[in-house]
């Protein structure tokens, strides 16, 4: 059972995503925000610096959800039930739904952050050392090195646009598929 704590270690607290809810005893939450939070600035300043955007929206959330926690009144606060931020505890129990249902999906975006890791390690080698020693002006070595460091979050833009399509093409067959059985009738029961 959680407790209310002190409001001035809960607004410090607060300021580190996760560390408000975990402060006052909403662990899987906190866990799960705070985890959330580290891996949307890693994977931007590695792979996807867009993805940067998403860190603030995640820090206001967890601030105002911890100071909103602290300021709920004792019943509806012992009311509040530590869960997961995206249920991953429903995730663990169907593991298997992971590994069946979306098997190729996990299995590329594994492949693809493995590839994009060796690719930044074999480029920073090539830059640093290899470049230099094989007589390749700078200026060309320079803009190589920008190209091939570039390379995996063009190649996240590409998949991010063409997923944006493919959603598109699927939402605009379904309408059509639905005006052609029958979508009249259902048009004419709204009106």
């Amino acid at each position: 059972m959680t407790r209310k704590k002190n409001r001035l270690f809960t607004f410090c607290c607060s300021l580190l995503p996760g560390a408000g809810e975990m402060y006052l005893g909403f662990f899987k939450h906190g866990i799960s925000v705070m985890s959330l939070f580290f891996l949307l600035l890693t994977c931007s300043g590695a792979l996807f610096p867009p993805i940067m955007f998403l860190s603030p929206v995640l820090w206001f959330y967890s601030f105002f959800h911890v100071n909103h926690l602290v300021t709920l009144p004792d019943d509806e606060f012992y009311m509040v039930e530590d869960d997961y931020f995206f249920h991953i505890d429903a995730l663990i129990r169907n593991r298997d739904l992971l590994l069946t249902k979306y098997r190729k999906l996990t299995s590329y975006c594994l492949i693809f952050l493995g590839a994009a890791v060796v690719w930044q390690n074999a480029i920073n080698f090539f830059h640093r050392f290899l470049g230099r020693y094989l007589a390749i002006p700078e200026p060309f070595r320079d803009m190589l090195f920008w190209f091939t460091q570039r390379a995996p979050q063009m190649v996240v833009a590409v998949g991010i646009i063409l997923l944006g399509i493919w959603l598109i093409q699927e939402k605009k067959s379904s309408l059509f598929l639905t005006s052609q059985n029958g979508g009249g009738a259902s048009e004419e029961s709204d009106r």
